[in-house]
């Protein structure tokens, strides 16, 4: 992975300023595209969006018509350009249209690695996609997930507009979505760490725990959001869309895809989202596997739980059991999230018992373990983590 990281991470970085170009290619609204590219997706989530497809228009905006990119090295038709701010390593935003350009930024021969977990594997692999562009597949995702939200009446702030079709030497290679929206503020720009250095973190942990004192708050908070409003909020949205059978992926499940506007709560970016029939009377092996993706969900976009733990002398078993315990006894998104899920299996009429037990079982896999090790600060990951300048992860923020 080292020597794709260096053949990567020098491609991920873009200006806060950019500019558009115009392409001669395709653009499609969004019934054409669904019913060219439909079948990239399974049967079952094709009807989740036949049934809300009235909600798009069939027209596209004239300003939208000639396709837009970010970068000059595929064929150029027109050189008038677009001021807009650059979104993480492959998007845009154009505040005077309230639009945003998922994928606009295509490199040739280049693949971005990812984590995947499929339904029933307690392991994770790694895929790969083309970099700065969305594969048919990943835009139908995105109109998959507002059409699952709109159907089960779930608050969503961005909606699929057009998509623009990237050819290179007669060879397709890659799509950008066009989403209207009336912001790309994530509220990942206003986590508060306290103004604290990880050193700052482990040596005010490493006190607290000598002298039995407590001076830090138990989890990062965001700066003028409530904890209480955040987790309440998220832990009810989550619920809400897992139970209906939608999960974004290990992927998508980032806390940087989380929204606050006009005081509510979104969460956003969807080109890994899937549906799955939830059985009105589930075996035991669903409610695992079930309970599973949940888990790996909400750990992936959970604020940090701020505790230092040395592993050093930890087996692997016992160093998920240990962060485990201090991440679900502080995290306050865990503990709605926990509370709620409960609830919720109880209304659907499911042994409570066998929920306890699948959970439990989760907590024992190899992607818990992998997962759980970002929630609680520790030592294992500070020494495998990669240097700044090697990582994979960019902030979203214009």
């Amino acid at each position: 992975m080292k020597l794709e990281r260096e053949k990567v991470v020098p491609y991920l970085k873009q200006g806060k300023k950019i500019l558009l170009y115009y392409t001669e290619w395709n653009a499609y609204n969004i019934p054409d595209f669904v019913k060219k590219f439909g079948n990239a997706i399974s049967g079952y989530e094709q009807k989740i969006i036949m049934k809300k497809l009235n909600l798009f228009r069939r027209d596209i905006p004239k300003f939208l018509i000639k396709p837009m990119a970010s970068t000059e090295e595929i064929k150029i038709h027109a050189l008038k350009s677009k001021k807009v701010y650059g979104i993480g390593s492959r998007s845009a935003y154009w505040p005077k249209r309230w639009l945003k350009l998922k994928g606009c930024r295509p490199k040739q021969n280049l693949l971005f690695p990812y984590k995947q977990l499929e339904f029933g594997s307690t392991k994770m692999i790694t895929a790969r996609i083309p970099f700065g562009v969305l594969s048919a597949e990943n835009v139908m995702r995105e109109i998959l997930a507002f059409c699952f939200f709109k159907s089960r009446k779930i608050d969503m702030l961005q909606k699929p507009v057009c998509v623009f079709e990237y050819v290179s030497n007669g060879k397709i290679i890659g799509y950008c979505l066009i989403l209207s929206s009336p912001t790309e503020h994530r509220l990942e720009s206003e986590e508060d760490f306290y103004g604290l250095s990880i050193k700052d973190l482990i040596w005010i942990c490493l006190l607290e725990k000598k002298f039995g004192i407590k001076v830090l708050p138990d989890e990062s908070g965001f700066v003028g959001i409530s904890k209480k409003w955040y987790s309440e909020q998220k832990s009810g949205l989550l619920i809400r869309m897992n139970f209906s059978g939608g999960f974004r992926g290990i992927l998508n499940s980032n806390l940087g895809n989380d929204l606050a506007y006009k005081n509510r709560f979104y969460i956003c970016d969807f080109d890994t989202f899937r549906v799955i029939e939830i059985p009105k009377k589930p075996t035991y092996d669903f409610i695992k596997k079930f309970c599973l993706w949940c888990i790996v969900e909400l750990l992936k976009s959970s604020p940090l739980v701020m505790n230092y733990i040395d592993m050093k002398k930890l087996g692997k078993r016992d160093a998920a059991t240990k962060l485990w315990k201090i991440y679900s006894e502080k995290s306050s998104l865990w503990k709605l999230y926990k509370r709620k899920f409960f609830a919720q299996a109880r209304k659907f009429g499911w042994n409570l018992k066998e929920v306890e037990k699948a959970i439990n079982e989760a907590a024992k896999t190899d992607v818990f373990y992998e997962l759980i090790l970002d929630n609680v600060l520790n030592s294992q990951v500070l020494k495998t983590t990669y240097k700044p300048e090697l990582s994979f992860y960019m902030p979203h923020n214009y």
